[in-house]
């Protein structure tokens, strides 16, 4: 706000203004603030930036806005990169928004569907701010599930990133394991996972070891029922009340219905498949390191980021 009404802000990369936008996005969860809740705004910066680059927010008149974003941005990236000293890399699932940029490192994108069928997917998104199909990257390496050494023709990658994608999927041991197999010896996997106690899964109840095992074993390319209806019925968003017991009964009946018909028509269903807190990861991560399942190791695990929701743990092919 500004003046009394939705403020005109001025958008920075290393002190150069390279775009100005009017406060004129629909937040509705702003009135709580007494803010107008048509006085937010939405940018997406033009290509990836850098940790070295100082992006900023700014009133007409010069001043920042609180919370600029250059904090959050270094920090993530920062995390994100651990390690990684150059070479090939794969980043996975960036669809319109890749932490990487081919002009700065020698990244290729690998996601379950061609640019194509993604644009499909999306090409009816109403909020911009979640998905904007035109700058969905394109996609080098569809991946879909079997062997990613296929995919990817033999090659040898020293990094592979990956931030919001591992909670969506069905076997998350059997996806590592392939991701290590194309990993150079000493080569990282840095894996950006959302905090629960910051997203719409507050309320679900952690994975446990013997959920992945089983997921595992059973081979999993897809969502199972179990993992649909449990997103369905457990997500929420923070702050919310409890659902009373008819919303309950609601979302049980329509999460069976969309659960029975996911299985029922070999459908792919985009959820949290899994939900993970860094103590409850690491309880699952010993499971894995204890049979041998991936030949990975944790080298480091940050603290979870409030500006992202995430934490980032940093892995080694062994």
């Amino acid at each position: 706000m500004e003046g009394g009404g939705p403020a005109v802000l001025d958008i920075f990369v290393n002190d150069e203004r390279i775009a100005q936008i009017a406060c004129n996005y629909l937040r509705p969860e702003l009135a709580q603030f007494n803010i107008l809740p048509s006085a937010g705004f939405f940018f997406h910066f033009p290509s990836p930036l850098s940790p070295t680059d100082v992006a900023s927010v700014r009133f007409r008149s010069g001043e920042h806005i609180e919370n600029s974003p250059s904090r959050q941005h270094v920090r993530h990236l920062e995390q994100m990169l651990h390690g990684v000293a150059g070479g090939r890399g794969l980043e996975f699932g960036a669809l319109d928004r890749p932490m990487l940029s081919r002009d700065r490192f020698d990244v290729f994108f690998v996601d379950h569907a061609s640019r194509e069928d993604l644009l499909k997917k999306y090409q009816s998104a109403h909020d911009v701010s979640l998905v904007n199909p035109a700058r969905i990257v394109h996609v080098d390496y569809v991946w879909a599930g079997g062997a990613l050494d296929g995919v990817v023709r033999g090659q040898r990658f020293a990094f592979a990133l990956a931030s919001g994608v591992i909670e969506h999927i069905g076997d998350p041991i059997g996806w590592l394991a392939q991701i290590a197999s194309v990993l150079e010896p000493g080569g990282r996997l840095n894996l950006a996972i959302p905090q629960p106690t910051m997203t719409f899964d507050h309320r679900r109840r952690v994975t446990t070891p013997a959920e992945m095992l089983d997921d595992h074993l059973r081979g999993l390319q897809r969502p199972s029922f179990r993992q649909i209806f449990d997103h369905i019925t457990g997500v929420g968003p923070l702050g919310a009340p409890a659902p009373d017991r008819e919303t309950r009964l609601d979302n049980i009946r329509r999460a069976y219905c969309i659960g029975q018909a996911a299985e029922r028509d070999g459908q792919y269903l985009d959820t949290h498949c899994h939900v993970w807190t860094p103590q409850s990861w690491l309880e699952c991560w010993e499971t894995i390191e204890a049979l041998s399942l991936a030949p990975l190791r944790i080298d480091h695990m940050f603290e979870p980021l409030p500006e992202t929701a995430m934490y980032v743990v940093s892995l080694v092919r062994t």
